[in-house]
């Protein structure tokens, strides 16, 4: 289990650093683009916002339920035997 929550971190650090690492890209993209492509790229800075946005909410649900499964699996073994526990996905 705690190899899959240390799994589970790392794509959640990975993610977010892509996230910030692009958004400054485009930062200076943007910057140094005419002003017809500038509100071009305002436009996707918007909708890459938003997106991070879903990504970041959706990784604190998954962050959540692996905390949740973690603690239901060493409270299973602290009564004596294993517990199962069914996560939904999308």
């Amino acid at each position: 289990m705690n190899e899959f929550n240390n799994l589970l971190s790392a794509i959640s650090a990975l993610g977010r650093s892509l996230m910030v690492s692009y958004n400054q890209y485009m930062q200076n993209v943007q910057s140094n683009a005419p002003e017809t492509e500038r509100e071009i790229i305002r436009l996707h800075l918007s909708f890459l916002n938003t997106c991070s946005d879903v990504v970041k909410g959706r990784l604190a649900e998954l962050d959540e339920a692996a905390r949740s499964h973690a603690d239901a699996a060493t409270a299973g073994a602290h009564r004596g035997g294993p517990q199962t526990i069914d996560i939904e996905a999308d």
